[in-house]
């Protein structure tokens, strides 16, 4: 019909956003300032409305001291979750625990895979960068 729904006003700069691979869970990059640099979980209710989340990291610290703030964010497979963050791309399992880095040095706006998921291609301030997955 054409109506946008409100999902949420709890985030100052919602950024990059994508879908765990059941679809059940909305992850969501806020790129705001100080405090606010953080990404976001979400459970989706039975009519489609989100529940009231939860902080799903919280890099506000790494982010008055590394370029870049939470960005754009890709969701493999396998449910891990590459999302471009202060420095680099940020790597989480599905619950939440940081796996790694791909520290770029730059800031990291967004990433995407290659349709096989063996390369992370990136693009930071005035770069294009590939890397081979594991």
């Amino acid at each position: 019909e054409g109506d946008l729904t409100l999902l949420t006003s709890k985030m100052t700069a919602p950024n990059g956003i994508g879908l765990s691979p059941d679809e059940k869970r909305l992850y969501v990059a806020n790129s705001g300032e100080g405090e606010l640099a953080l990404w976001m979980e979400f459970g989706f209710r039975e009519d489609g409305s989100l529940d009231e989340g939860r902080i799903f990291y919280n890099a506000s610290k790494e982010a008055k001291a590394d370029p870049g703030a939470p960005d754009g964010l890709k969701v493999r497979k396998d449910g891990i979750i590459f999302a471009t963050g202060p420095g680099g791309v940020w790597i989480f399992s599905p619950e939440g625990n940081h796996l790694g880095t791909v520290k770029t040095g730059q800031a990291t706006a967004n990433c995407a895979f290659d349709d096989e998921g063996k390369y992370l291609y990136m693009t930071a301030d005035m770069h294009l960068m590939r890397i081979r997955l594991k």
